[in-house]
C-alpha cells in the first residue's frame, strides 16, 4: 500500500488525518515541522504528501513541497490550509509544485478523493496501471482506464472468466509488465501464441513479471514464423488458433532441429479427449484453461530448467 507522509504542527489533525488513510490501508507516518517532513522524506521514498502551508521549524509549507519534488518529481503533494479563498490562491500553489488542496476543515470524503486522485495522477506519470487480482484463480490483469471515480465497474477474469464488482479501493497501481524475477542471463525468451487478445496480454503479463522476456503472436502462422527468427526458451500456445492451429504449429516447430529442443505448453479451454495425448505424442505439455497463475509459473520453470 501507498506510503504517506502527514505534515501538520496541529496534533490532533494529524492524528485524524492519520487514523482516517490508515483505517484504508495507507501506511502513514506523521510529522509535526517542515524540517521533519523533509527528514522523514530524505531518509524513506514516500508516494504521497499531506502537509500544512503554515509550519513552524523555519521551513514552510511550500518550501517543503520544493524540497521533495527535487528529491522525487512523482511524489504527489496535498496542501492543508484554512486559507484557500479563491483559484488565484491555488494557482499560486500549483506553480509551487502542489497538487491538490484541502481547505480547513474538510471531511473525511474530500480527504480520501484528494489522496486517492493525488497517487493516480502520480502513478500514471509512472506509466502505471490500476491492476486487479481475481478472487477466484488469482491471476493479476490490467482494468484500464475504464474504472470510474465512484461506483464500481463489473469486470471479467481474462483467465477463468468470473465476474467481479471492482472499485477503486480493489486496485493497485503498478506497471503491468514491470518484471519482477530474475534478469540479465537468467531471464528467458518466452514466445506467447494466443489470439484472443486480453488471454494473450494475461499471459503475456505474467511472464514478464516473473522476469522474463516476452514476444506475442496472435495466430500460428505468425508462432511459426517467430519461433524461427526469435528462437525461444519456452513456448506457450492455445490449440484453437487461426490458420494453423496449436497442434499442427507444435509439430512443426519439433520437427526442426533448430526448434526441436523448445518446450512447449499447449492450452485449451475445450475438455476434448485425445488433446493431452497428442501434445504428448509431438513432446509437448497440455494444459487446460483456466490456468492457476503460480502452478502454472512453477511448471513452466520446471521445463525450463530441464
Amino acid at each position: 500500500m501507498a506510503k504517506i507522509l502527514v505534515v501538520d504542527d496541529d496534533t490532533e489533525l494529524s492524528r485524524m488525518v492519520r487514523e482516517i488513510l490508515e483505517g484504508e490501508g495507507y501506511n502513514v507516518t506523521t510529522v509535526h515541522t517542515g524540517q521533519d517532513g523533509v527528514r522523514a522524506f530524505t531518509r524513506e521514498p514516500f508516494d504521497l504528501v499531506v502537509q500544512d502551508v503554515n509550519l513552524p521549524g523555519g521551513v514552510s509549507g511550500y518550501g517543503a513541497c520544493q524540497t521533495y519534488k527535487s528529491i522525487r518529481d512523482t511524489v504527489a503533494v496535498i496542501m492543508m490550509s484554512g486559507e484557500f479563498h479563491s483559484d488565484q490562491d491555488i494557482a499560486v500553489g500549483r506553480r509551487l509544485g502542489a497538487d491538490g488542496f484541502l481547505r480547513k476543515p474538510f471531511p473525511r470524503e474530500r480527504l480520501l478523493e484528494e489522496v486517492v486522485q493525488g497517487l493516480e495522477e502520480r502513478a500514471k506519470t509512472r506509466g502505471e496501471l490500476p491492476i486487479f487480482t481475481c478472487r477466484g484463480c488469482k491471476a493479476l490483469f490490467p482494468v484500464g482506464d475504464s474504472l470510474p471515480q465512484e461506483g464500481r465497474l463489473r469486470l471479467a477474469c481474462p483467465n477463468c472468466g468470473q465476474f467481479a464488482e471492482v472499485t477503486r479501493k480493489d486496485v493497485v497501481w503498478e506497471k503491468p509488465d514491470e518484471r519482477k524475477g530474475p534478469q540479465g542471463p537468467e531471464a528467458c525468451r518466452v514466445l506467447v501464441v494466443e489470439d484472443n487478445a486480453h488471454y494473450r496480454q494475461f499471459l503475456a503479463s505474467l511472464f514478464k513479471r516473473a522476469g522474463h522476456v516476452v514476444l506475442e503472436a496472435k495466430s500460428g502462422r505468425e508462432g511459426l514464423e517467430f519461433s524461427e527468427k526469435w528462437q525461444p526458451h519456452l513456448i506457450i500456445a492455445d490449440i484453437m488458433l487461426p490458420d494453423v492451429d496449436g497442434l499442427a504449429m507444435a509439430t512443426r516447430i519439433k520437427a526442426d532441429p533448430k526448434t526441436a529442443g523448445v518446450p512447449i505448453i499447449l492450452l485449451s479451454t475445450f475438455k476434448a479427449a485425445g488433446y493431452a495425448e497428442q501434445a504428448r505424442g509431438i513432446g509437448a505439455a497440455y494444459m487446460s484453461k483456466p490456468i492457476e497463475p503460480e502452478a502454472f509459473l512453477e511448471s513452466a520453470r520446471r521445463m525450463l530448467r530441464r
